[in-house]
């Protein structure tokens, strides 16, 4: 996405990874979705987290990575509403994968960085034909965080 978005502030400034800025048009297309169709969260949320969101060219899922300052602990106490919420290790780094509405619909992977936390979040939205190109929002959401984690500043 190109600049300017709004910087970094109390919400948001632990870490000095640009999520809108990180991806070539190339890597947002490996990894399924359509570069020109990003949305800034930082306008969207308000301020209360940075990052960007894609989609894929139908619709029929996203790719949203956003920093908010916290710890990956925040994500692994229990909560009832979640209904997947387990560590993982991710690029050597110890995270979290929360989802709650299960692996094929909805997931965040939640990775350090610094003094924040980043996450790499899968929602389908589009039925059978998502279903058909994401199949495990969990899975996809490890694949980017996998190709990510390296960049993270720690």
């Amino acid at each position: 996405m190109p600049a300017p978005h709004p910087p970094p502030d109390e919400h948001s400034d632990g870490t000095p990874f640009e999520p809108c800025t990180a991806f070539t048009a190339e890597e947002l297309r490996g990894w399924g979705v359509d570069p020109s169709t990003v949305d800034d969260m930082s306008v969207e949320m308000h301020n209360l987290i940075r990052g960007c969101a894609w989609w894929q060219t139908n619709e029929s899922w996203s790719l949203t990575i956003n920093v908010l300052n916290a710890s990956v602990e925040r994500y692994l106490r229990p909560d009832k509403l979640l209904k997947l919420q387990e560590p993982v290790t991710v690029g050597g780094l110890s995270g979290a994968v929360n989802s709650s509405s299960g692996r094929q619909i909805h997931c965040d992977i939640v990775l350090p960085s610094r003094k924040a936390v980043v996450f790499f979040s899968v929602r389908v939205t589009s039925g059978r034909e998502g279903a058909l190109l994401v199949p495990d929002a969990c899975n996809k959401a490890v694949d980017v965080a996998t190709a990510v984690a390296g960049r993270l500043p720690q």
